[in-house]
């Protein structure tokens, strides 16, 4: 049995690896910020449509399109909450400042 080095399991150890490889890639062909998908996404047919309507606030560092609160989140602005506590993303976004 392999090392989950603190995690979970196996496979949660992995997905980190696995996640922080992509984070550094895109820092380092210099990506002002990069959307992460679960690999069992189904998009929406308007999924370009909609995204586009969101208003992030300037200080934003990373987004959630969906996840488990662990904590209830808090209001943001019209359609957004601020995560407190999430675990289970299932997209985000990270901007280089994150």
């Amino acid at each position: 049995m392999g090392s989950s080095r603190g995690f979970a399991s196996r496979n949660y150890y992995a997905l980190a690896v696995t996640n922080r490889m992509a984070l550094r890639r895109a820092a380092l062909r210099g990506a002002k910020a990069v959307l992460m998908f679960e690999d069992d996404v189904i998009l929406h047919p308007m999924f370009q449509e909609a995204a586009a309507q969101i208003e992030l606030p300037e200080d934003w560092e990373m987004f959630f399109f969906g996840c488990k609160h662990v904590l209830p989140p808090e209001p943001a602005g019209p359609g957004l909450v601020r995560v407190k506590k999430a675990w289970d993303w299932h997209a985000v976004a990270f901007r280089d400042t994150a």
